[in-house]
C-alpha cells in the first residue's frame, strides 16, 4: 500500500511580434483577442478564453460508435507552413494563448487542437492510452491539416500533449516532418524490464496467479478512491491557481484568472472525474508505451527538438538528457522557464519555434486517402 500511494502521490502532483499588428492579423481570421500585457521578455498579444469554443470536427476514428467531435482552433494564412500545438494534462488549445498570434502573425498556419478527453473536445468513456491521442492527432493531421497544406506539417506539445505528438509522428511519418517537445512527459523504460521473465506467474502455481489477480483488484480500488477524491481536490480553482504557481518556476504573472477558467470549466464535465481515474491509472501507473519505444520507432529523417524549461520540479532536465542520449541527433534548446515554458516564456519559446521551422525541409505531401469531415460549428450528438 505504501508503495501504491507513494506513486498515486507523483501521479497526483504531475497531473494536476508586436501586439498590435498580431491583433490585427488575428481579428482578419475572427480569433478573440483582449489586450496586450506586459512579460518579462517583450509586449505579446494573448487569444481570449471562449467556452463555446472555435471549430469543431469530427473524428470518424474514434473508438466511440458515431465518432467524436474535436475542437480546434485554426489560425494564420491557409497556405501557410503547418504546425499543430498540442496541450498537456488538464489543459486545453487555450494553453497556447500567447503563441497562437506570434507564430500565425509570421506566416504559419496554426493548429491548436484539444485531445480527446480533455478542454472542449468530447470525453468518452473509453480507455485512454498514447495510441488513442496518436491515432486522432494523425487522423487529425491528415484530414484537417494536409488538404489545406503546401508541405508536411510539424507538430509541437507540452507535458503529455508532447508524448501524445511523439506517438503521432511514429503513426503518420507521411504527414509530421518534425516534432517539437516541451517538457515532454512519458516514462523511459526500465533497465530491468529485459530481465524480467514474462512465464513467472505461470510458474509459479494457480494460488500464486489467484493472490496475484487479488492484490490487484485491491490495489484498483485503493488506487480509485484516492484518484476520484484528488481529482475533487485538484479541479477547485485555488488548487489549480496554486499548483500551477509552483510550476511557473520564474515567472508566475500569466497564472491569471483565465489560464485557471480554462481548466477549472472543463473538468465540470460529467464524465471528468472518471477520465482522470482512466488516464492517471493507464498512463502514469501503467503505461503502454515508452518513450524509448517511440524514438526507436521515429523516421530517421524526422528532426526532433527539445524545448526545455530548465526549472521544471515536475520533468527534470535529466530527462531531456536521456532524450539526447536515444536520438543525438535531436537539437535542445533551453528555456528559462518551469513545465509549461511557451506560456510562462512565450516570446522565448516563439522564437526558438520559428527559428527551428525555417529550417524544417517542407517535405511535399501524399494526399490524404479520403475527404476531410469537417465543420466550424459541427453539432454534438443527441445524448
Amino acid at each position: 500500500m505504501m508503495r501504491l500511494s507513494r506513486s498515486i502521490v507523483l501521479v497526483v502532483v504531475l497531473v494536476s511580434g508586436a501586439g498590435g499588428m498580431v491583433s490585427a492579423v488575428a481579428r482578419s481570421m475572427g480569433v478573440s483577442m483582449v489586450a496586450p500585457r506586459a512579460l518579462a521578455h517583450m509586449a505579446l498579444t494573448s487569444l481570449a478564453w471562449r467556452p463555446d469554443g472555435h471549430s469543431f470536427w469530427r473524428w470518424d476514428g474514434s473508438p466511440v460508435p458515431g465518432g467524436s467531435r474535436v475542437h480546434y482552433l485554426a489560425a494564420g494564412p491557409e497556405d501557410g507552413r503547418p504546425l499543430v500545438l498540442v496541450h498537456g494534462f488538464g489543459a486545453s488549445w487555450f494553453h497556447w494563448r500567447f503563441n497562437v498570434p506570434a507564430l500565425a502573425q509570421r506566416g504559419y498556419r496554426v493548429y491548436a487542437v484539444d485531445l480527446l478527453g480533455f478542454g472542449l473536445s468530447d470525453k468518452p468513456l473509453t480507455q485512454y492510452t498514447a495510441q488513442l491521442w496518436a491515432a486522432q492527432l494523425a487522423d487529425f493531421a491528415t484530414h484537417v491539416v494536409a488538404p489545406r497544406a503546401p508541405c508536411k506539417a510539424a507538430i509541437a506539445g507540452n507535458s503529455l500533449g508532447g508524448f501524445a505528438s511523439l506517438a503521432a509522428a511514429v503513426v503518420a511519418p507521411e504527414f509530421i516532418e518534425g516534432v517539437a517537445l516541451l517538457n515532454a512527459a512519458g516514462q523511459f523504460a526500465s533497465p530491468r524490464a529485459a530481465d524480467a521473465d514474462p512465464g513467472a506467474l505461470a510458474d509459479a502455481g494457480v494460488l500464486a496467479a489467484w493472490m496475484a489477480e487479488t492484490r490487484a483488484r485491491a490495489s484498483e480500488l485503493a488506487r480509485r478512491m484516492v484518484l476520484f477524491g484528488s481529482f475533487q481536490l485538484t479541479k477547485q480553482p485555488a488548487r489549480i491557481r496554486q499548483v500551477l504557481t509552483s510550476v511557473y518556476a520564474r515567472n508566475a504573472s500569466n497564472v491569471d484568472d483565465e489560464l485557471v477558467q480554462s481548466i477549472a470549466a472543463p473538468a465540470e464535465d460529467p464524465n471528468a472525474a472518471e477520465i482522470f481515474y482512466r488516464i492517471v491509472s493507464r498512463n502514469a501507473l501503467e503505461p503502454s508505451t515508452t518513450i524509448d519505444a517511440l524514438l526507436a520507432r521515429l523516421d530517421p529523417a524526422l528532426q526532433l527538438l527539445l524545448l526545455w524549461g530548465e526549472h521544471d520540479p515536475w520533468i527534470r532536465p535529466a530527462a531531456a538528457d536521456k532524450i539526447i542520449a536515444l536520438r543525438p541527433s535531436a537539437v535542445r534548446v533551453s528555456v528559462d522557464a518551469g513545465h509549461c515554458p511557451h506560456d510562462e516564456a512565450p516570446a522565448q519559446v516563439n522564437d526558438a519555434l520559428v527559428a527551428w521551422l525555417e529550417q524544417l525541409p517542407g517535405a511535399k505531401l501524399i494526399p490524404p486517402p479520403e475527404p476531410i469531415v469537417v465543420s466550424a460549428r459541427w453539432p454534438p450528438p443527441a445524448l
